[in-house]
């Protein structure tokens, strides 16, 4: 089983997570949650998002800048 020592990350962009370092192999994909939990605690796409320039309709916007850049 995992280690009782073990440091677990929960990450601040979703509280329902929580990263653990175990040597069972649960997903791929924790890299991407620790990469995305790295993105919110020091703004990189935030900051990125506010130098450029949103031409597109309030009206229609369903995403924000951000949350395009971060799909990317």
């Amino acid at each position: 089983m995992g280690d009782s020592d073990s440091t677990a990350i929960d990450p601040s962009f979703n509280g329902s997570l929580k990263v653990e370092g175990r040597s069972e192999k649960l997903t791929c994909h924790a890299g991407l949650v620790l990469l995305r939990e790295m993105d919110e605690r020091l703004g990189l796409t935030t900051s990125l998002a506010s130098k450029l320039v949103d031409e597109r309709s309030p009206m229609r916007v369903q995403h924000s800048l951000t949350q395009m850049l971060r799909t990317v």
